[in-house]
């Protein structure tokens, strides 16, 4: 596994824990939890480009 793979695997691990800890807070609005989402997807999404340009 490229060096680079590992990175942003351990990136995504860390989106996806803020993620996770942001939509279990109940004092946090509901649009600003949709909004936290709709960044992770494109974060993903961006990862994914990267990954496939990377290899």
């Amino acid at each position: 596994m490229e060096p680079i793979h590992v990175v942003l695997i351990l990136v995504v691990i860390a989106f996806s824990w803020k993620i996770f800890t942001i939509l279990r807070h109940p004092e946090i609005s509901k649009s600003n939890k949709r909004m936290a989402l709709s960044v992770f997807i494109i974060s993903l999404i961006s990862f994914a480009i990267a990954l496939y340009f990377a290899g």
